[in-house]
């Protein structure tokens, strides 16, 4: 578990494997502690909104494609949860704490 803090918000707790995507996405990779700076929360959320576009616009063809690829069948299958609901909370935080103008953390 990877767990985000901000004065500005709850704290979020987040397994490695998800927490991770979303490092990765804003810069951060295979940081298992770290903070963001109120000054680089901009680029934060905007990397993360534009990820969470991109991955709407991947054709569903495409998505299952690359499930056949893994071996999986739909059936057996649960339904995956997507970037924008896995990342949403930690766009909140990251916005909450803009506004506050406070550092966003992290850790193992």
């Amino acid at each position: 578990m990877i767990q985000f803090s901000s004065p500005a918000a709850a704290k979020i707790a987040m397994l490695q494997t998800h927490a991770r995507r979303l490092l990765e996405i804003i810069g951060k990779p295979d940081a298992e502690r770290g903070a963001l700076a109120p000054e680089e929360i901009p680029a934060a959320v905007s990397a993360l909104r534009a990820a969470i576009e991109s991955e709407r616009r991947k054709p569903e063809v495409e998505q299952d494609e690359d499930n056949a690829e893994n071996g999986e069948d739909d059936e057996d299958q649960p339904i995956p949860v997507d970037l924008a609901r896995r990342a949403w909370p930690l766009i909140e935080m990251l916005e909450r704490s803009q506004r506050k103008n406070v550092a966003v953390t992290w850790g193992v």
